[in-house]
């Protein structure tokens, strides 16, 4: 047989094809295991990725329910500032919600700013000379982890849970809301 031009490149064509596709049993076995490899790096990933999502959409909301809690809290301090403004002018405390929300300037402050908040509830205390600590001002929901936030007639504002705000409330006087 005649050699033409394109024998050369034919034949190595041919050889070059069987190279390929005739492997030998450990060529398709490195193959598999690389495959293997970059399929269990993509899950691994995909897995942590997921997680780290999850951490961040948790911190997130962590972040909210707690600015809510300080926002309360920042909002129980200007009221105890207003109260303590009356107390100084007058010697006692307002007699009602609506004399107290006089002394402070601004309605807002009287409302929970979490969206299942309500009104704050005020119980005016027969004296400002500080003998016995009562609460003054409560929120009637218990939003933030199952706590409501309170300010005490020593200017403290704490956060208390369902039986802690059931023992501090039997010992008020009972005054106009």
């Amino acid at each position: 047989m005649q050699a033409t031009p394109f024998s050369f490149w034919r034949n190595r064509w041919e050889e070059t094809r069987r190279s390929c596709w005739g492997g030998s049993a450990i060529d398709i076995l490195s193959a598999l295991v690389g495959v293997g490899l970059l399929a269990w790096a993509g899950w691994w990933i995909f897995k942590t990725m997921g997680r780290a999502g999850q951490q961040y959409a948790e911190g997130m909301i962590t972040a909210q329910h707690r600015s809510t809690e300080v926002v309360c809290q920042i909002n129980m301090r200007s009221i105890w500032q207003g109260l303590q403004m009356a107390a100084t002018s007058e010697g006692t405390y307002p007699e009602s919600k609506s004399d107290l929300i006089r002394w402070c300037g601004d309605p807002r402050l009287f409302h929970c700013p979490d969206p299942n908040g309500g009104e704050y509830r005020y119980l005016p205390a027969q004296r400002v000379d500080g003998s016995r600590v009562v609460v003054l001002l409560y929120e009637p929901n218990a939003v933030h982890d199952g706590r409501r936030c309170v300010l005490l007639s020593n200017g403290q504002i704490g956060l208390l849970t369902g039986d802690e705000f059931k023992r501090a409330l039997p010992t008020q006087p009972r005054g106009r809301r």
